[in-house]
């Protein structure tokens, strides 16, 4: 990937420029503002405030995944900063770079927030985001193929069968099969458990209570279960390391300038100690 200069412009608070009616306002000010609205009082702002707080629950009860998260979101930022564009071939490869870590956030937002099913739609995208990547890197005409994707049903059909997810994973093992082979696995598994409706992205999140005679169905919409969220932080945290992998052929001397390699060995390391037995389990579900 070409290398050019990144311009960057700081934005310096002005302390003689009042603060305009739309700033970020303080804590307090928030919590006032909300005393004012339905805050609380409806499904949907209940359900919201259940998530927040379980997101702050899993974050002091699952450290170990936490660590491993924050190293790769570290890895992320580390590699965005070394990238750049020089010419309209290298944007589309800087720009899925940043897809890739922006899905892999999505997904630990929704992870932890105890939405396990619905975050494998976002680590679905975050591969796919780092495959799309790779094939414009192994051939660069297919950027523009990819950026007139909308300018006719012609152009729309091929980019989708230029852009076929199997395509692209075929073309990857010619240059890295086990790489290949494990973006493979997970995004089936992606697939199974909560990028399609299937059922095994269903049957986690029922819930059956009572005795018998008298039981009732529930489907939870919030899953707290710990086997069901430490099996899908384990999947979000080894598809996350796939996904950046492809980096490493995508961008070669940025990686190195990121010293990516080096930190890469030390999260895998890292997961290998918190893995869970209980992912057996799981993938039977």
């Amino acid at each position: 990937m070409a290398k050019a200069h990144n311009v960057r412009r700081a934005m310096k608070p002005d302390s003689k420029t009042k603060r305009s009616r739309d700033h970020l306002p303080t804590k307090e000010e928030l919590e006032e503002k909300l005393k004012m609205t339905k805050w609380g009082k409806t499904f949907l702002t209940q359900f919201l405030d259940r998530a927040d707080r379980n997101t702050l629950i899993s974050y002091c009860n699952l450290r170990g995944y936490f660590e491993v998260f924050e190293n790769l979101a570290k890895l992320f930022v580390d590699l965005l900063d070394q990238v750049s564009w020089s010419d309209e071939n290298d944007l589309p490869l800087s720009l899925l770079l940043g897809r890739t870590c922006g899905s892999f956030l999505a997904a630990i937002r929704l992870l932890s927030g105890t939405q396990p099913s619905e975050s494998y739609a976002q680590l679905r995208v975050c591969l796919e985001s780092a495959l799309y990547a790779f094939n414009i890197h192994h051939e660069p005409a297919l950027a523009k193929v990819w950026v007139d994707r909308h300018n006719s049903d012609e152009k729309r059909k091929e980019c989708k069968r230029k852009f076929s997810p199997q395509a692209i994973l075929k073309l990857l093992t010619t240059e890295n099969r086990r790489l290949a082979m494990a973006i493979a696995r997970d995004y089936e598994g992606c697939i199974d458990f909560g990028a399609h409706p299937n059922e095994r992205s269903v049957f986690p999140n029922l819930r059956i209570t009572g005795h018998q005679g008298r039981q009732e169905m529930q489907l939870a919409l919030l899953n707290p279960s710990r086997a069901f969220l430490e099996g899908s932080m384990l999947v979000c945290a080894r598809a996350a390391l796939s996904a950046i992998k492809i980096y490493e052929l995508v961008c070669p001397d940025e990686w190195r300038s990121a010293n990516a390699t080096e930190k890469v060995h030390t999260i895998k390391a890292t997961l290998d100690t918190i893995s869970p037995g209980v992912v057996h389990r799981l993938r039977s579900l």
